[in-house]
């Protein structure tokens, strides 16, 4: 069927009627012509009047359609007028606008230069403001830094310090950032002052360990640097406790104990603090540099103390408080022996040179106080019945054996001048008993024999004035009897010095001090020559004179 309507359509095309009509280009002609080759025939003979009714019907209703809606064609036909004058008025305007666009667009490009860095200078604080919170906490560094520092919060400013640098790291060619992170090395600074301060402070070592660690995480200084800076800073502070006892020098002993005591505790606590925190704390090998710089430091703080003691100790004329010190000090010292620092063999020569003093002088004063008395009676030409003899007392030549080795010869008492020199000589014995070392045995014998011969010299120099009297006025013009009498008072006198003060003195410093023998030591000190000496002299001149043999 549908190749019929094809050939049917065909068929119809080659009449001249529908070349010229155009009718059969219809789209629904070839359909329509289906419809009526599918119809019977007497429906396609009535499909002519079909057609006619329907076309009345459509011809009434459009003009039915036109009388009732003849306003609206009306306004359709103002509109399309209208519509045509303006789509010429909107193609005018067109022309004009395309005609406008290039001015439009240079003055737009000049709009976009001229607001291009006040755009930018906008974004850039739309950005701010975005970011507003981390720039303040950035630009709050520098204060928390500086807050941490003040409180003592070391770890969290180093913290914060190593934020900044990071910072600066992934932001060098920021200002701000460079402006921050000088501002944190500021207060970085102010934490190593602080630091190296608290080195000068009386911390224990669990602080002191804090402190040099964070100075170490700086890396301000190298080890040795730091190690130096720990010794100078730790001997600084026990300076300035050992200077708050300078206002008791005036008690040498009792500044020198408090000197000790505040050493032996500083020093010894640097050594352990240092040996704890730079050589002990070190998994690597010490370097000799540590070593060296302990080794040094220690070699000065015990030259300080030594000479502190070698100034003060002369001054100390009691032996009891010279023999506490020495205890102390050896105490001291053994303590130091743990850590390497034994330095009792240096304390020999102090105590010696202490002790000759201390001796010395005491001798020194009773000779001088025995030799001025004898002076001043020689030149005053005193009997020596009026100041050498005790009042009523009888002179023998005969001197009766001592009771007892420790005991002073008792009939020396018959001379108070004797007896006096004597006793401060006993009592400066019994202070040598209180340390008596053993190296100065022979000085000390050569005081003791310079003290008796100087007061026996001096005893000759006034026995030759009251026997012979001066050359240029003759002899004494007085009574035999009583000539004699004082002579004999002389001799006396001169025979208990010799017989019983020189050997009393010189056994009990050589025999009951330090228990030698006088034989020997006499063999190897010069000293007991001029003792023998000043003897043998005196014995001539009573010989000579007096006819006596002491």
């Amino acid at each position: 069927m549908g190749d019929d309507s094809s050939t049917l359509v065909d068929l119809l095309r080659s009449s001249e009627a529908a070349r010229t009509s155009g009718a059969l280009d219809d789209k629904q002609t070839p359909s329509y012509l289906s419809h009526l080759a599918s119809l019977p025939l007497k429906e396609l003979l009535a499909e002519p009047t079909k057609l006619s009714s329907e076309a009345a019907v459509l011809t009434t209703s459009l003009t039915q359609l036109c009388l009732n809606e003849y306003p609206t064609f009306l306004s359709l036909h103002d509109t399309s007028s209208v519509l045509s004058t303006s789509f010429d008025s909107i193609s005018d305007s067109l022309d004009t606008l395309l005609s406008s666009i290039p001015a439009i667009e240079n003055e737009a490009r000049d709009f976009a230069s001229g607001t291009k860095q006040i755009q930018e200078e906008r974004r850039k604080a739309n950005v701010v403001l975005e970011q507003q919170e981390k720039l303040i906490d950035i630009l709050e560094i520098p204060r928390l830094v500086d807050t941490c520092v003040r409180n003592g919060y070391y770890q969290e400013a180093l913290d914060l310090s190593s934020h900044t640098k990071l910072l600066l790291r992934r932001f060098p060619d920021i200002p701000m950032i460079h402006d921050v992170a000088l501002e944190t090395e500021q207060g970085v600074r102010l934490m190593n002052i602080q630091l190296l301060s608290s080195l000068r402070e009386p911390l224990k070592l669990p602080a002191l360990f804090k402190a040099v660690n964070f100075l170490r995480r700086m890396k301000v200084f190298e080890e040795e640097e730091l190690a130096l800076i720990f010794l100078t800073s730790r001997y600084a502070y026990v300076t300035g406790l050992l200077g708050s006892v300078e206002g008791e020098r005036h008690d040498p002993t009792k500044y020198l104990r408090r000197y000790i005591d505040i050493w032996r505790e500083g020093i010894f606590d640097i050594a352990t603090q240092f040996r704890t925190i730079f050589i002990e704390a070190s998994d690597e090998e010490v370097p000799f540099t540590l070593e060296r710089l302990f080794s040094l430091s220690m070699h000065n703080a015990l030259d300080s103390l030594l000479k502190t003691c070698e100034g003060v100790l002369p001054r100390i004329d009691d032996p009891t408080s010279l023999t506490s010190i020495l205890t102390q000090l050896s105490y001291c010292s053994s303590s130091f022996s743990r850590i390497g620092m034994d330095f009792r063999p240096l304390l020999a020569p102090l105590f010696e040179n202490a002790v000759i003093h201390i001796i010395s002088t005491s001798v020194q004063d009773a000779t001088a106080r025995l030799t001025s008395q004898i002076a001043e009676a020689g030149k005053l030409r005193k009997e020596p019945s009026s100041w050498l003899l005790s009042e009523g007392a009888q002179v023998r030549r005969d001197i009766p054996p001592n009771s007892s080795a420790h005991a002073p010869p008792a009939h020396v008492t018959t001379y108070p001048p004797l007896a006096h020199y004597l006793n401060a000589l006993i009592t400066t014995l019994n202070n040598v008993r209180l340390l008596a070392p053993t190296s100065i045995l022979e000085e000390l014998l050569d005081i003791f024999d310079k003290s008796l011969a100087e007061c026996a010299q001096s005893f000759v120099e006034y026995s030759k004035i009251i026997v012979s009297g001066d050359p240029s006025e003759g002899r004494r013009s007085t009574d035999g009897k009583g000539q004699e009498r004082e002579e004999e008072i002389l001799f006396c006198a001169g025979r208990v010095y010799i017989r019983s003060i020189v050997p009393f003195v010189r056994e009990g410093l050589v025999v009951r001090v330090y228990e030698a023998s006088v034989a020997e030591v006499d063999a190897v000190c010069g000293s007991s020559k001029l003792v023998r000496r000043t003897l043998d002299e005196w014995d001539e001149w009573m010989q000579s004179h007096l006819n006596l043999d002491l």
